[in-house]
């Protein structure tokens, strides 16, 4: 039970998330779900969370400028099944974004999304003279991402074998409409909110380039300053070192790796050459990619360097 449940740090080879709880490995997307869910607990508990972490725009302007990076972290508790399915969504096409750009990168473009995001907001407030758009919860962090993923797998299927373009267009479309309405009904603030979302798409579009998403949509190629994409960052798992005890439980001697003096004779050259080979054989695959015959020259090799 105690390991079902115990908490570990990863070491510097491990770079696919951040920590373990038990077996899960919290990654960037599980880190921002969980303090999510939390935000949403405690918001229900005490609903003036949300005034004091959403972002108003003229309390930013009045010095308050945590709001510019607080305000995703607190969904409304009130609307339950939106509030879930938010939650989910991000998690879950979070997740597949993550994979393809890493835990960090992946924390960075959010980070920066967010202040992009803030900025919009703030900007459009200031010079509309208005007190729109309010930003509070993840759905529009959501909504990016989910266009992020249909942009990067733009001729993927979905429920009812739909194309992802389309559904994007749906998602997009829905909230214009919704703002339109709204304006045509003469709600004045919903014309900030529509020009709000419509530059914080374009803003997150670039941002994404810049981290080297969206280089399978044509439109964004055709804008100013398109072309292909940022090189995406390489990810590499760097493979772990194995322990002398570990070691020792497959039958192998430790090998402490140089130096072990210059080579006096090209024999000895010769064996160094080999057992630099075979430790880059367990360095890159373990040491279980040896074979008995490989552990036992491994075995004699260094004995033999070491007593030279």
């Amino acid at each position: 039970m105690s390991d079902r449940f115990s908490f570990s740090r990863l070491g510097p080879g491990d770079d696919e998330s951040w920590f373990r709880i038990g077996t899960l490995e919290v990654t960037t997307t599980w880190l921002v779900t969980f303090i999510s869910i939390f935000g949403v607990i405690v918001s229900a508990f005490v609903p003036s969370l949300m005034v004091a972490m959403g972002l108003f725009p003229q309390e930013v302007l009045h010095g308050q400028v945590w709001r510019l990076i607080t305000w995703p972290l607190v969904n409304d508790p009130s609307r339950t099944i939106w509030t879930v399915l938010t939650i989910f969504f991000f998690w879950y096409f979070g997740t597949q974004l993550e994979r393809n750009l890493g835990r960090i990168p992946f924390a960075r473009f959010l980070a920066w999304l967010t202040l992009a995001l803030s900025i919009v907001a703030v900007a459009l407030s200031a010079l509309l003279n208005s007190a729109q758009p309010i930003l509070a919860g993840l759905s529009s962090i959501q909504l990016i991402v989910v266009l992020l993923f249909i942009g990067e797998h733009p001729t993927a299927r979905f429920f009812f074998n739909i194309p992802g373009w389309v559904i994007a267009a749906v998602l997009v479309g829905i909230q214009v409409l919704a703002y339109v309405g709204a304006l045509a009904a003469g709600q004045g603030g919903a014309g900030v909110l529509l020009l709000n979302l419509l530059i914080g798409l374009l803003v997150a579009a670039a941002l994404a380039r810049r981290y080297g998403m969206l280089d399978e949509v044509p439109v964004i190629n055709s804008l100013p300053g398109g072309g292909p994409a940022a090189p995406r960052p390489t990810r590499q798992r760097r493979p772990r070192r194995q322990s002398r005890r570990q070691a020792r439980r497959h039958g192998s001697a430790t090998v402490t790796p140089g130096p072990w003096g210059a080579a006096s004779s090209s024999a000895a050259g010769s064996d160094r050459a080999r057992l630099d080979a075979l430790l880059d054989k367990i360095h890159a695959s373990g040491m279980d990619s040896l074979s008995k015959k490989e552990r036992q020259e491994l075995t004699d090799l260094s004995r033999r360097l070491r007593d030279s």
